[in-house]
């Protein structure tokens, strides 16, 4: 009886495992690219320009 209900036991963990990792993966990520944005716009600030007068400063 447990037998049957193995493979649906290990797939569920494994899915767990995965949801996990990319839940990680997305949050470091996340910070990762709010931290590159805020010393870009940090060492932007010397430039002279406001923010959002040209169209590459919306990256």
């Amino acid at each position: 009886m447990i037998g049957n209900n193995l493979g649906i036991i290990e797939m569920a963990m494994t899915g767990v495992l995965v949801l996990g990792f990319c839940l990680y993966q997305y949050i470091a990520m996340t910070r990762d690219i709010a931290r590159s944005k805020r010393e870009r716009d940090a060492s932007a600030g010397g430039s002279g320009h406001p923010h959002g007068e040209h169209r590459l400063d919306d990256r």
